[in-house]
């Protein structure tokens, strides 16, 4: 019995270490909430007129409201998953941060038409109203259901050390792990559209398994051979990813680790805030380099195998900073991503042409939804979505003959196009419902990390807010179900009922 209160004084320990650190986190997301307004007192002032501003700002706020609630949970009583708060602060970057700093016509295919800029005096203040009750809505619909969880303390699990289920858990997860690594190359070479869904499956059960792999590198449970072949095959995964020019694929594979080390330690210290910032700035670099890139590999008429492609992009980051130096490149990249994501400016142009010059599209783009449960390699003639496409030539974002671009329709703007402000606010109450549903399932409190990192598998690629609803959620029925198989048959390894008899004593001294 002295062994258990050990074991609960140390875990008593651990939650007011993690608590601390928490603390820490939550002052970074008060001066994030803080910053535009800071800015604003030093800024040449703006053209955007205050009520829209102040709109913004309060967007901004409220997009990193889940952060800062989440972070003042206690550890035991938190989604093990930072779900919401990654929403929240995607939501306020793409559709509050740009108007809150009082920048207009940023969008690089609306500020640039000097025929026919956004007007900031009208045209901002009732798109950012919308995506303000937008998104209290989602987030009022998500709360009001998530509240409504079941105790955390039904959810927890018995201690994942048994050796038979350990040593079960490393093998599989490395074979995952290489499978992906040994498709790969697929990424570079195309595969069959039939193919496709097939990759992109085994991609995020890849994901999987790193996640599941770092988990126990830093519970300090994984073996040092498979540490070694954990690190290899990270290694290659963000080699192949940069030999795409497909920056997305990176910037996922970075998540993917840093959720993995969350769910690990519980919170991150100093030295892995600084890494996040040094791996951001680099992959902002990158997204930066990939226009160039493509140019050469993807339109250059060569197929370049892997190592060409590594080379040039050798060559495009070493001109880059031979012409405008270090800073420059990362600055080039900063302004591209932020000309991209600026959606304030894109929900603006949509607002002031529809429906007095486009009208509505009555639901025209959930066509794409037409088969999403049944794969592709079942029906190899489905329809293959082009939301991206139609949304780009309907509003004049791309030339009448452009087939290769593809503009961006982020589901927050999807409703409107569609259905008008009503479409807003009933679309944002059902992603809100998702949402919460997603997390009663996969994200609860207590449970174990293997289901924890199944939960990231499913869950991350629903980060894409940026996309329509199809591209968005289309796959989580198909992804889900096969996911939980997969999860299901990796830990069925009984358990002795001493452990879970054990195990229960503790949480009961703990909590």
């Amino acid at each position: 019995m002295s062994q258990v209160n050990a074991i609960a004084t140390g875990e008593r320990s651990a939650a007011h270490h993690t608590a601390g650190k928490s603390t820490g986190l939550r002052v970074i997301v008060l001066v994030l909430m803080a910053a535009p307004f800071i800015t604003a007192m030093f800024a040449p002032p703006s053209r955007l007129p205050a009520l829209p501003r102040a709109l913004a700002f309060t967007l901004w706020v409220a997009s990193l409201a889940p952060a800062w609630t989440y972070l003042g949970k206690p550890l035991h009583r938190r989604p093990p998953l930072p779900f919401m708060p990654l929403i929240g602060l995607l939501y306020g970057l793409n559709f509050a941060l740009q108007l809150a700093l009082g920048q207009v016509n940023v969008f690089y295919r609306i500020g640039l038409d000097q025929m026919s800029p956004l007007d900031p005096r009208h045209d901002y203040t009732a798109p950012i109203t919308l995506a303000l009750v937008g998104w209290l809505i989602l987030l009022g619909v998500y709360t009001l259901i998530a509240r409504r969880n079941v105790s955390p303390t039904a959810f927890v699990n018995p201690p994942r050390s048994a050796p038979a289920l350990r040593r079960r858990l490393v093998r599989s997860a490395l074979m995952l792990l290489y499978c992906t690594v040994v498709l790969e190359p697929l990424r570079v070479l195309g595969v069959p559209l039939v193919l496709h869904g097939i990759l992109v499956f085994m991609q995020m059960l890849g994901l999987f398994a790193l996640g599941l792999l770092i988990v126990m590198q830093l519970q300090g449970v994984l073996p040092k051979r498979a540490k070694l072949m954990l690190y290899a095959g990270l290694a290659a995964m963000v080699v192949g990813r940069l030999a795409t020019g497909q920056i997305s694929g990176l910037a996922l594979l970075a998540v993917t680790v840093l959720e993995a080390y969350w769910l690990a330690k519980g919170s991150v210290g100093w030295r892995a805030i600084v890494g996040v910032l040094v791996v951001g700035v680099a992959i902002v670099t990158l997204r930066g380099l990939a226009v160039q890139f493509r140019a050469v590999v993807w339109f250059g008429g060569t197929n370049y195998t892997l190592g060409q492609r590594l080379t040039v992009l050798h060559d495009v980051a070493q001109d880059r900073v031979a012409s405008d130096g270090v800073w420059g490149t990362i600055t080039d990249g900063a302004t591209l991503v932020a000309g991209r994501s600026a959606y304030a400016d894109i929900f603006a142009d949509v607002y002031r042409l529809t429906p007095r010059y486009i009208k509505y599209w009555n639901g025209g783009t959930y066509v794409a939804l037409i088969g999403v449960a049944i794969p592709r390699a079942l029906w190899p003639s489905k329809p293959v979505s082009s939301v991206g496409q139609m949304f780009g030539h309907r509003y004049n974002y791309i030339g009448d003959f452009d087939f290769g671009t593809s503009v961006n329709l982020p589901y927050l703007l999807e409703f409107f196009v569609n259905f008008g402000p009503m479409g807003v606010l009933f679309g944002m109450a059902a992603i809100g419902s998702i949402y919460a549903f997603l997390e009663r399932v996969v994200n609860r409190p207590g449970q174990p990390p293997e289901l924890s990192m199944a939960g990231a598998a499913l869950l991350l690629p629903l980060l894409n807010i940026e996309s329509d609803f199809a591209v968005t959620f289309g796959g989580l029925l198909m992804n889900g179900v096969a996911l939980w198989l997969v999860y299901r048959q990796l830990v069925r390894v009984p358990r002795p009922k001493a452990v879970v008899a054990v195990h229960n004593t503790v949480l009961g001294a703990a909590t």
